[in-house]
């Protein structure tokens, strides 16, 4: 009867020698998990900004392709005017080796679209003037389709589709003039093309009853 008392608490004081250890045991079983877990989120996470980061950069270099100058002859009734285009991105995205946080992007991102100003100035020796100005705001260009609306009812009543255009001239059936606006398009955002040359451009003159078309060119090139 001794002997089975003191085997009972030797067994009792081993398991309680032991308790401690395997406590020890399973946090740091937890620690090690709770560890993986949160590498795995912090990949993810980068990952994750490494993917918008990119598309950012490509959306923005179609914006930085799109800006600048541009004009082009348009008869309206017995006036020839200058249609005149001015196209830039609402802010400039910095070039940068350091990796930036989700919110960094997405706020570039939330901010980033074009803005326009558009304009028919006439052509004339004898009369100068601007008529029909018009500003747009929020501009949200379909990257593939090479195209650009510009219409704003609050600020202008006049309509104006841009199409980017590698020729000077107008021409081409509608199913044309699409293939080349996506095909330069394609060549924008792969970086191949740094800047866009002209734009063809669809408009629709508020009270007049005939839409036009234009092809309007880059300043420098017209220099």
């Amino acid at each position: 009867m001794k002997r089975k008392f003191v085997a009972a608490l030797a067994l009792i004081a081993f398991a309680a020698c032991d308790k401690p250890s395997s406590l020890d045991n399973t946090a740091e079983r937890t620690k090690r998990e709770q560890d993986t877990a949160r590498d795995s989120e912090n990949r993810n996470l980068a990952e994750k900004a490494k993917q918008m980061e990119k598309e950012l950069r490509v959306r923005y270099r179609f914006y930085e392709a799109a800006s600048g100058e541009f004009e082009g002859p348009v008869k309206i009734g017995r006036n020839e005017f200058i249609f005149s285009l001015r196209v830039w991105p609402s802010i400039n995205i910095i070039e940068t080796d350091r990796v930036r946080t989700l919110e960094e992007i997405n706020q570039d991102i939330n901010n980033l679209y074009l803005k326009a100003q558009a304009v028919f100035i006439l052509n004339d020796r004898n009369a100068k003037g601007a008529y029909n100005e018009c500003f747009f705001d929020q501009i949200k260009p379909e990257l593939k389709a090479g195209a650009i609306l510009l219409g704003s009812p609050e600020s202008c009543r006049n309509i104006y589709m841009l199409s980017l255009a590698d020729n000077k001239k107008m021409g081409g059936t509608s199913a044309e003039i699409k293939a080349m606006r996506e095909s330069l398009a394609a060549r924008v955002l792969a970086g191949e093309s740094k800047k866009i040359p002209n734009f063809h451009v669809a408009m629709r003159i508020a009270g007049e009853p005939q839409a036009r078309e234009v092809m309007v060119l880059r300043k420098e090139e017209l220099r």
